[in-house]
């Protein structure tokens, strides 16, 4: 944050001055911390408090991923298995082919053209479903083969570099969803594993079976931090917004612009404009 966005953000109304008084500030630091706190640790809450609702979007993601890999055993050869299916497929296509080209020259029987072309598009048909499932067993295989470190940010980071993969899974979660909203999920989620130093996901393993929301919470109460599992579950964006607030009055009171300034701008404009 800077104090330019800050108060743009006020002058054009997409923040209200008067949530960002000292009064509020005392407010909001009282309702989240049980003593001093540094505000260091604030930014880092917030970091992980980002990532977690991030991972609450896409938890049906990673709880797919977890039980692959907890029946890993199934999934052995599968690629290759596969693989061998459609290398007969493809075989079997050659072959159809010869003989309509046989029949186009020679035979002229329209009758049996007609049949050896209606055998041709099953079987391309059905190839082209196992070309899709070759990518979704590829990268089982590999989710399988991952050692036991494989964490959440792993398995978000394989599964979104995937496109036929992802697009299974979210066909399964909702299957009335179309082309551009998987490539929005795609890009979102990608965005989000790149443009954000994480620190959470990445140190949560795929065999933890842990509750991320009491992590939380039992990290940040060594840091005087008053927030509980049912808070986190339950109002996550709200905490995130609220710790918004307190690290955009810090920035206004550690910069040459006080909240009174700002007020008056605000109030000014206001009175122009009316």
């Amino acid at each position: 944050y800077s104090i330019e966005n800050i108060s743009k953000r006020f002058l054009n109304g997409e923040d209200n001055i008067k949530d960002f008084s000292l009064d509020k500030y005392k407010s909001y630091i009282d309702s989240i911390c049980d003593g001093d706190v540094d505000t260091s640790n604030l930014d880092k809450l917030n970091n992980t408090l980002f990532e977690y609702s991030v991972y609450l979007k896409y938890k049906f993601i990673v709880d797919q991923v977890i039980n692959i890999y907890k029946e890993k055993d199934k999934h052995k050869n599968t690629f290759k298995n596969l693989k061998n299916e459609i290398l007969k497929e493809e075989k079997k296509i050659i072959k159809i082919n010869k003989k309509i080209e046989f029949q186009n020259k020679w035979g002229k029987n329209h009758d049996k053209i007609e049949i050896l072309n209606i055998n041709l598009n099953t079987v391309i048909d059905g190839l082209k479903e196992k070309y899709d499932g070759l990518e979704i067993v590829k990268v089982n295989e590999i989710l399988s083969n991952s050692s036991d470190n494989l964490s959440y940010f792993d398995i978000l980071k394989i599964v979104s570099t995937h496109y036929i993969y992802l697009r299974d899974i979210l066909i399964k979660d909702d299957e009335g969803i179309d082309d551009s909203k998987i490539n929005e999920i795609q890009s979102e989620i990608f965005n989000f594993l790149n443009i954000n130093k994480l620190t959470f996901l990445d140190n949560v393993f795929v065999l933890d079976n842990v509750n991320l929301s009491s992590i939380i919470s039992n990290k940040y109460k060594l840091f005087n931090m008053k927030i509980n599992e049912n808070d986190i579950e339950s109002n996550v964006d709200n905490l995130i917004e609220l710790l918004r607030k307190i690290r955009i009055i810090n920035v206004i009171n550690n910069s040459s612009v006080s909240y009174e300034d700002l007020l008056f701008l605000v109030e000014s404009l206001s009175i122009i404009k009316s």
